[in-house]
């Protein structure tokens, strides 16, 4: 659908691109069904220009310390390129679990990529839900459905089935159960857990050990609350399910358990953490595991927890639609499709499990020489960005609302380009660190001290974690880009000279 309209004679013009009917589809594949993202196909409105068709696709991500996330992009773009070769799995068999919320938008990613086959996925929560757990210390901390799953694969002497072991969990007792926190509601009405493999539609996979490489990962990227610093539930699940494992005669060796930033919530140690979770662990890990892997006969195992994130993200060609000869304002005006996940963690009554405040996250654009571009939502001032830097603006969840939501950008020049755009949203979580941008010796300054660290972060990121194990490889990235590379050095250089 589109449309246009026109505001007072030599105003300006206002171009609206809404999102296509595009219903979120449910799929069964055998087993119990789940519900995809939609993806809507924001249409381009001719007037003036003739604009390119924009994508706008909802993702799924685990949140990281330091404002950093593991999307579900990136999780199905490491393991085709680590655990597949020639259009063959390097695996026997490949069993992910997720008790993040909105996990269920990583089932997609793995679905689409028909390259991988012999791997079951389950989630806690579909793509736009949350996930529960019990934060009440004096409750047995723990995430409900990744409590149950482990439980009723806890059976090493008569071990069960994937597809078994999710469809057991939802009818245990643990489901049974009414959730303080939510007026007492039976837990089997609220979360919605997801399931999914290819090709065995009974999907009788275990936890069982193969014949050659076994190789685990328990990977947990964020564990603070908004009313608790650091919550215990995913730390207490995560060393049940390492416990679990060597039950099933994993060794230590074979389980890599990267937990936050390497310490236990209480702020000390526990023998079994082998590091932080950070997304240069999980690459180590999953190439590693290609490494490992290679004569399918091999079991890759992912454990994933903590706090999960949705986010909407548009790609194409927008510019700003000029409005008639001699008025230096143009503006292009977009309809944002509501998405339950997004609003419901923004705005719903969860208390205690409020989502943090948004973030508009603008990756890809050009401003003409001089523009400047005013960016509002619901007719309210969120920001300004006056150069093509990338930059994230929060706003208040206030401003969404429940029907349909405005995003508008505001500019003085047709030439601007708005190429790429992200609305980011993550639950529960406290204020994290920041990155120390240049400090990649982490002293507490960015300085020439730093500068062989920053090359060796260059050249051999694993390398440099192992001689800096307590800094984080990001604070090098000075362009903002999402990775440190080539393109950091001369923003790098003028850093360290003052610029």
């Amino acid at each position: 659908m589109l449309a246009s309209r026109f505001a007072a004679p030599g105003l300006f013009l206002v171009a609206w691109l809404l999102a296509a009917d595009a219903p979120a589809t449910s799929r069964n594949n055998g087993q119990n069904g789940y519900t995809r993202q939609p993806t809507p196909l924001l249409v381009p409105v001719p007037i003036g220009h003739v604009l390119q068709a924009v994508v706008m696709q909802p993702h799924s991500t685990i949140r990281l310390r330091n404002n950093r996330r593991l999307t579900d992009t990136t999780v199905t773009s490491l393991i085709q390129t680590s655990l597949v070769s020639n259009g063959q799995p390097k695996y026997e068999k490949m069993v992910l679990h997720m008790a993040q919320c909105y996990g269920g938008g990583f089932i997609d990613e793995l679905e689409d990529a028909a390259v991988l086959t012999n791997f079951s996925i389950n989630t806690s929560s579909f793509w736009e839900h949350v996930s529960y757990g019990q934060l009440n210390a004096g409750g047995n901390p723990r995430n409900y459905h990744s409590h149950s799953w482990r439980e009723q694969v806890n059976t090493p002497n008569t071990p069960k089935a994937m597809l078994a072991s999710y469809s057991d969990s939802l009818t245990a007792q643990i489901y049974n159960i009414a959730h303080p926190d939510k007026g007492n509601q039976i837990l089997r009405n609220l979360e919605r857990p997801q399931f999914f493999s290819r090709p065995n539609a009974a999907d009788d996979h275990t936890l069982t050990r193969s014949a050659d490489q076994n190789v685990a990962l328990i990977f947990v990227g964020e564990d603070r609350e908004r009313n608790n610093p650091r919550d215990t539930r995913h730390f207490r699940d995560a060393g049940r399910m390492y416990d679990t494992l060597r039950a099933y005669g994993f060794t230590d060796a074979q389980i890599s358990f990267q937990y936050v930033d390497g310490t236990t919530p209480a702020g000390g140690n526990d023998a079994r953490i082998d590091g932080a979770a950070s997304l240069l662990t999980y690459l180590g890990f999953i190439s590693g595991a290609g490494v490992a892997c290679g004569d399918q006969n091999d079991f890759v195992f992912i454990w994933t927890s903590g706090h999960g994130g949705t986010y909407a993200d548009v790609q194409g060609i927008v510019q700003l639609l000029p409005i008639g000869a001699g008025v230096g304002v143009a503006e292009a005006e977009y309809d944002l499709p509501l998405w339950g996940g997004f609003l419901d963690a923004a705005i719903g009554p969860w208390a205690p499990y409020a989502g943090d405040d948004p973030i508009l996250e603008m990756s890809d654009f050009t401003l003409a020489p001089g523009d400047a571009l005013q960016v509002f939502l619901n007719d309210s001032f969120i920001g300004s960005i006056g150069d093509s830097q990338p930059v994230e603006l929060p706003f208040s969840p206030s401003l969404l609302t429940q029907t349909q939501n405005r995003l508008r950008f505001v500019g003085t020049s047709p030439q601007t380009e708005i190429r790429r755009f992200s609305l980011h949203q993550f639950t529960n979580t406290a204020p994290v660190d920041e990155p120390s941008p240049g400090d990649m010796n982490c002293d507490g300054a960015a300085d020439i001290l730093d500068i062989n660290a920053f090359i060796l972060a260059l050249i051999d990121p694993f390398a440099y974690a192992a001689q800096f194990p307590g800094c984080d490889i990001n604070n090098g990235d000075l362009n903002g880009d999402g990775s440190v590379n080539v393109l950091d050095i001369n923003p790098f250089v003028a850093l360290l000279a003052g610029g």
